[in-house]
């Protein structure tokens, strides 16, 4: 056996519950900072989620009328005048080419 090394069945009592308390005092932090690390992640993902993806349950406004509405599409074309007027096109030159 290696020297320094410790034979739990004869160490003395003290010992064996010292390191018993150790031992549970390590696991309770582990779980305490794996819990922390958790609550973390899922924040995280959140905040990934809120950032880049859009979300599909997105208030419609009331009082901006939707394209594809019924009621916008009946109304709105009838209220329409047809513009009378006339554009003339532009001739195209290539550029240091005078006419």
């Amino acid at each position: 056996m290696r020297e320094g090394t410790l034979h739990l069945a004869t160490a003395s009592p003290e010992i064996i519950q010292y390191i018993k308390e150790l031992q549970d005092s390590f696991q309770a932090r582990l779980r305490e900072y794996e819990t922390k690390y958790q609550e973390l992640k899922e924040r995280y993902d959140l905040l990934i989620y809120k950032r880049f993806a859009r979300s599909a349950e997105q208030v419609v406004d009331d009082k901006q009328q939707s394209l594809f509405a019924e009621e916008a599409g009946q109304g709105s074309l009838q209220n329409l005048k047809p513009r009378n007027r006339r554009y003339h096109p532009i001739p195209a030159r290539k550029p240091g080419v005078s006419l």
